[in-house]
């Protein structure tokens, strides 16, 4: 793995008092170091340790795991106690990303030691949190939607006309009861992004509703909505959701020709070109607000391929 060249020897890292188990949040982040016109992946998750690791609501109950594929990383990311890097070849996509992060911290700590599971990869940008809503951890906005009928929740959703109505996948937040219905799909066998996009994307939803329970979106849109609701779903898309297949991450292509926009979503998809002057603006804003106020600074030590934090799987 290729890390940026680090002055200092690590220290040793400090020690947390840990939550109980109901409180424990798994982040797995798949990532490969990408850089072309609008997807910069190497900037976004330098935007997510700035402000998800590092954010204004640092918690050591939260455990994030960055999985590089491809071995390469030119980003600094701290060591601390609650972080962990895995190297690994670039191969079968975010799906077999998240479940090579998955199985690792499930062995390390235990199938029950974490109630939610967050899985996302590079091509987000976040999170983006107003002012009046920054009071508290950025999982509490995903996780205060799971209980005993929501099992999925994800930043937005696609109405597909050739496809069932779906989460998609580029950010996801579950449960244990959640997770249990839906990582038999993650697998490190997929050879093509169309295989991806339909036996994870789309069948994760639908997993979760075929066995009677609800998934949710940040989306105003779908607020509260019922997506069981086959009938009621789609009279919704066919209203409101009628350009580029219904997917929102195109031009005029959400709610009656509106943009998405990263404060509605939190962790903002920067690869379509979408809403782009905004999320630069927004980008640049939040990090000149982080140069003056932000009570979280980067500690100055790294995980290098040295640290006890480093993991790297051969093929």
């Amino acid at each position: 793995m290729t890390f940026p060249s680090v002055a200092m020897t690590n220290p040793p890292i400090p020690m947390a008092k840990m939550a109980p188990a109901s409180e424990r949040i798994l982040v797995v982040y798949a990532y490969s170091e990408i850089a072309y016109d609008r997807y910069d992946s190497k900037s976004n998750l330098q935007f997510f340790i700035d402000f998800a690791i590092n954010g204004k609501h640092h918690s050591y109950d939260v455990n994030y795991v960055i999985v590089v594929n491809g071995y390469n990383c030119t980003v600094n990311i701290p060591e601390q106690n609650n972080t962990y890097v895995i190297a690994r070849p670039n191969s079968g996509f975010d799906a077999c990303a998240w479940k090579v992060g998955l199985d690792y911290m499930r062995n390390k700590k235990g199938d029950k030691w974490y109630k939610y599971f967050v899985l996302l990869n590079a091509s987000v940008r976040g999170p983006f949190i107003p002012p009046y809503a920054n009071d508290k951890h950025w999982t509490t906005y995903f996780t205060k939607f799971l209980d005993s009928y929501v099992k999925l929740v994800g930043t937005s959703i696609c109405c597909s006309k050739i496809w069932p109505v779906h989460i998609q996948s580029m950010f996801l937040v579950t449960s244990q009861t959640g997770l249990a219905l839906i990582e038999d799909l993650l697998k490190c066998g997929y050879r093509d992004k169309l295989a991806v996009t339909f036996n994870v994307e789309i069948k994760m939803s639908q997993a979760v509703l075929k066995k009677g329970f609800n998934i949710a979106s940040l989306l105003k849109q779908w607020e509260d909505h019922d997506f069981r609701d086959k009938h009621r779903t789609d009279e919704m898309c066919s209203k409101h959701n009628t350009k580029k297949n219904g997917d929102p991450y195109f031009e005029g292509a959400y709610y009656d020709g509106i943009d998405i926009h990263p404060f509605e979503v939190m962790f903002f998809k920067t690869n379509r070109g979408v809403n782009q002057r905004v999320q630069d603006i927004y980008s640049s804003m939040m990090q000149e607000w982080r140069q003056n106020y932000s009570p979280e600074k980067t500690k100055g030590y790294y995980i290098d391929n040295k640290s006890k934090h480093y993991i790297r799987l051969s093929n």
